[in-house]
């Protein structure tokens, strides 16, 4: 059986590529079952204005009548019940049999989602739109125009999540959060993440006959990988040299 494993849809927030969301899972294999490993909904914007969103949520419940549908809540979506969830399983985070571990990852993140710490960032990147910059997404805004400060709490957060898994014994972790796909070993810990859908180089996570894989979505602009945190001890994982796994359900 396979597993697909996504997050950071943002459903509801503007800069949600939903179309594209929904063709994912219009795509997905008939006998893979689904994750959503947090913020698939942006809570705060629900009900939502824009039809097309509550489309994409007609759309999981509808997966959920035809394989087995995962959500796992974000620090977006933590107190979010869709709406006649069906079968739909509601869950804080799974481990898949023979050591991976799936999370959103913002329990990792004692910075950079605390209200008093990216308030400001948020103003700037408003006023930046109001002055006429480009209107993209705050973490998109964040990694472009304070890179230097981000990849320095985001070292800290990886470090945590590899830290964890090995401390348990897990052989991976996947997770969302940071939005940027990323596929490593970090001393001994695959560390996979499945980069968000508010900007261009979507991917997701694809367990299938003991492997588990870092996918770009169909159609997804080609994206440089992170190499960011060479200090951390950590190689690049390739599709030559995937990680192999008894995995069940």
């Amino acid at each position: 059986m396979k597993t697909i494993i996504t997050s950071d849809a943002h459903l509801g927030g503007r800069h949600c590529r939903v179309e594209r969301f929904v063709s994912f899972l219009d795509r997905l294999p008939p006998d893979a079952a689904l994750i959503l490993n947090g913020d698939i909904v942006d809570a705060w914007r629900f009900p939502f204005r824009d039809p097309c969103m509550m489309k994409a949520l007609d759309r999981i419940r509808a997966e959920a009548r035809l394989r087995e549908v995962t959500w796992i809540p974000g620090n977006n979506d933590a107190d979010f019940v869709i709406p006649d969830p069906g079968s739909i399983r509601f869950v804080s985070d799974v481990t898949l049999t023979r050591g991976i571990y799936v999370t959103h990852g913002h329990s990792f993140d004692k910075v950079m989602h605390n209200f008093l710490f990216n308030m400001p960032f948020r103003l700037m990147h408003k006023l930046e739109i109001s002055l006429g910059a480009a209107p993209i997404d705050v973490a998109t805004y964040v990694k472009a125009r304070w890179g230097w400060l981000y990849r320095l709490l985001q070292r800290h957060v990886i470090r945590g999540m590899a830290a964890y898994a090995r401390e348990r014994g897990y052989a991976a972790i996947v997770c969302g959060h940071l939005h940027e796909a990323d596929d490593r070993v970090i001393e001994g810990v695959r560390y996979l993440n499945t980069g968000a859908w508010t900007e261009p180089g979507e991917h997701y996570v694809i367990i299938e006959n003991g492997e588990i894989r870092l996918r770009a979505v169909e159609g997804a602009e080609a994206r440089a990988p992170n190499t960011q945190h060479a200090t951390l001890n950590i190689q690049r994982s390739t599709e030559e040299t995937p990680l192999h796994l008894d995995v069940g359900r």
